[in-house]
């Protein structure tokens, strides 16, 4: 049970530094996404 709590911890923070990166180095396209998205009406806050 122990490797297993490990494991998801790591991906956890696998998937946060990735989500980190994502934003620090993709903002120009993630606002170019939003405002598509909230000129096509589609945008979910979430």
């Amino acid at each position: 049970m122990a490797k297993i709590e490990q494991v998801t911890r790591h991906i956890y923070v696998v998937q946060t530094q990735l989500h980190y990166s994502v934003r620090k180095y993709g903002t120009r396209v993630h606002s170019f996404n939003l405002f598509k998205q909230m000129h096509f009406g589609t945008f979910k806050p979430k």
